[in-house]
């Protein structure tokens, strides 16, 4: 394998997206990383709120209704 001067790269032409499509690409990639947060941010109160039920059912303060989380 050859390896690349730096000349050669500086000769080379890139093609940039208009800025209109780069914060397009921008937006797309900004989103999961806000979605994936506000996630993170919700999941220890819905821990909590599991290990309360759990408690709850095992020590029976609360009834399991029949047919209820049965798949069919």
């Amino acid at each position: 394998m050859t390896a690349i001067r730096s000349e050669t790269l500086r000769g080379l032409l890139l093609p940039v997206p208009p800025p209109p499509e780069v914060k397009r690409i921008e937006a797309a990639l900004h989103y999961p990383t806000t979605a994936v947060a506000a996630e993170e941010q919700v999941l220890p109160k819905l821990r909590e709120v599991k290990s309360g039920l759990m408690a709850d059912l095992l020590t029976g303060r609360v009834r399991v209704a029949e047919g209820v989380g049965v798949a069919s």
